[in-house]
């Protein structure tokens, strides 16, 4: 999967690093005329958030960017057409991603506990799901973000950012076995 964001990491810029604690990954991405940056022990771990992993790199990096895209290598859907929208939208919001529309209401969410469900919030549960906003999700796959604003700010999710919209048919996160199962059925449907 690591060959498809490298794809299309140099389908929009010459200069791509992939950061990785794998010697297997980092021989990989050099083979391909990418930087390897080294990624530190402490920022591999399932928990870290991939803004300290892009900090980091930023970090270390001789060169000043005017603007970051950040692909992760699990998102099989990646076009470049959508990223390079995302730059044209970054000087006005700063951070830029792809979100999908969701028909599930999170209103409705439900937790589990001890056997029994309940309502995650429970100030919706009478009320008729027609009047709740449309919802959209993080597709999961990129961000597009002004690194100077980034340093400062330190997340890539603002309360406000910019977005490109793209079909729920391309939008899957791969987390579990269970993900990869249902991003192999949407590959097929789409290729």
């Amino acid at each position: 999967m690591i060959q498809y964001a490298i794809d299309a990491a140099q389908a929009i810029t010459s200069t791509v690093v992939v950061s990785s604690d794998s010697e297997e990954i980092g021989r990989y991405a050099m083979d391909r005329g990418c930087a390897w940056h080294i990624r530190d022990e402490r920022l591999c771990a399932d928990d870290v958030p991939m803004v300290d992993v892009l900090l980091d790199v930023l970090e270390h990096q001789i060169n000043p960017y005017d603007v970051v895209v950040m692909i992760y290598p699990c998102a099989p859907f990646v076009y470049v057409d959508d990223i390079r929208i995302g730059l044209k939208w970054v000087k006005h919001h700063r951070v830029v991603y792809p979100v999908y529309r969701s028909h599930e209401q999170p209103e409705r969410a439900l937790l589990v506990h001890d056997g029994k469900v309940s309502p995650r919030f429970p100030e919706y549960k009478d009320i008729n799901s027609d009047i709740f906003p449309q919802s959209y999700h993080s597709a999961g796959q990129w961000y597009v973000v002004d690194p100077a604003w980034l340093r400062l700010a330190k997340t890539l999710t603002p309360m406000e950012a910019g977005f490109v919209e793209i079909p729920a048919s391309r939008a899957i996160d791969i987390d579990t076995p269970d993900d990869w199962e249902m991003a192999e059925l949407m590959y097929e449907r789409l290729k």
